[in-house]
């Protein structure tokens, strides 16, 4: 919701309502912002000015509270506003941010953003004078050839294979409107992003695409952690298939909840949202001891003491792999990088080999990923762990064209099938 200056709210911070707990509403107009999220109101039950976080707030049309001999002497419409259904402090809400020079989180001051302004413009001048240069780098056999060409040239023309014929891309009955805010001509309907797989409508249809593309052996990742679970626990009942992949959907359901920790397995509701009960799935005390082991599923453990990433590259592999063999690919490749939060608590890496600090980033500490996605489906292709500046040096094409660039020719490459 957009809470705007002079806009009329409501909030509820009034005395306690008669026979209830619940406290009455107050309405109040906004005066300014007083930080990120957080606003100045006058609130007309008393004086001076209150600061409340805009999750409490309102927004109420022009007339609402008023007095209804006020209303006729000053002929307040109702106003745009009647029509927002925005709920007080509903943390789902995703708050926006008006561009009216308030300081929202996208204009807070950030050390040295003029430094990186200056020096992205420096790169862009650099880059220009380069326009024209061939370059053709080779590995393992693939040849890849490398050109570089002014931002302003490249037209989806260039790639009639992805975007199809240019009249393809205008809705029926002409108008020159686009019609790929929707869907690409080429990815609609059907399996248009999958090999070896096809999708067959029933209440198992998102299991199966989902084992499809799982990284991996999942009777081989089940054995390790059998194994090191033996180990480890003297009662250890052995996993199965069918346990490891609840295991595995219940770790991705909690990101739907705003509880955490021991508050999944709980069965009371938190507001209208139900109650988790993720007990219903793997007992608490199970699933722990499944987390306690689950990292073995993954790990090289030969390799664990030469390579400190052991752990973790295998799984990483493997995905590479399966992407390779079962995602289609479109001829336009996007890079990008992803982070991994991990926050160290009692050590300086918390037992990671390395941590990646990026500021812009809205977890900036964790493990960094380099990535490439397919531009037609969206779906990752690639993945690179980054291992700290020493051992990215090290990695092929650095030496000769630099981490970024080395970079960017080991995953297009790795991702080519």
């Amino acid at each position: 919701m957009v809470i705007a200056a002079k806009e009329r709210v409501s909030c509820k911070i009034g005395g306690l309502i008669p026979g209830s707990q619940a406290k009455a509403r107050v309405y109040g107009v906004v005066l300014r912002a007083a930080g990120s999220k957080r606003w100045w109101v006058q609130f007309e039950d008393r004086d001076g000015e209150t600061e409340v976080a805009s999750s409490r707030l309102k927004r109420e049309p022009n007339a609402a509270g008023l007095p209804a001999a006020a209303l006729a002497a000053a002929e307040v419409p109702g106003g745009a506003a009647a029509e927002a259904e925005d709920e007080e402090g509903n943390p789902d809400l995703e708050e926006e941010e008006a561009e009216d020079g308030r300081p929202g989180f996208g204009e807070l001051a950030l050390e040295g953003a003029d430094v990186h302004k200056e020096k992205r413009a420096q790169w862009k001048a650099k880059i220009a004078t380069l326009v024209g240069t061939k370059v053709t780098v080779t590995n393992s056999g693939k040849s890849l050839d490398w050109e570089v060409v002014g931002a302003e040239t490249v037209t989806d023309d260039d790639f009639p294979s992805s975007y199809g014929p240019k009249k393809s891309w205008h809705a029926p009955g002409g108008g020159g409107t686009p019609a790929r805010t929707a869907k690409r001509r080429h990815i609609q309907g059907g399996n248009r992003a999958l090999l070896n797989h096809n999708i067959v409508e029933g209440k198992d249809m998102l299991l199966r695409t989902w084992m499809h593309l799982y990284p991996g052996d999942l009777e081989a990742d089940v054995a390790r952690v059998n194994l090191q679970g033996h180990a480890k626990y003297r009662n250890w009942v052995d996993l199965t298939v069918g346990e490891w992949v609840r295991f595995i959907g219940m770790l991705h359901a909690a990101t739907l909840y705003t509880q955490s920790g021991a508050g999944l397995f709980s069965k009371s509701c938190r507001g209208l949202r139900e109650a988790p009960n993720f007990g219903r799935w793997i007992p608490q005390r199970r699933f722990e001891d499944i987390r306690a082991t689950a990292h073995f599923a993954f790990a090289d453990m030969e390799s664990t003491a030469q390579d400190p990433w052991g752990w973790f590259r295998p799984v990483v592999e493997r995905f590479n792999a399966n992407r390779k063999v079962n995602v289609k690919q479109d001829p336009v490749f996007v890079g990008d990088e992803s982070m991994s939060e991990w926050q160290p608590r009692s050590t300086a890496l918390g037992g990671l080999p390395n941590l990646s600090f990026i500021k812009r980033k809205p977890k900036p500490l964790g493990t960094e990923f380099k990535n490439i996605c397919d531009a037609a489906h969206g779906m990752m292709l690639y993945l690179e762990i980054q291992e700290g500046k020493v051992r990215m040096r090290e990695k092929p094409f650095s030496k000769e064209l630099g981490g970024n660039a080395g970079c960017a020719v080991r995953f297009t490459l790795g991702a080519m099938q």
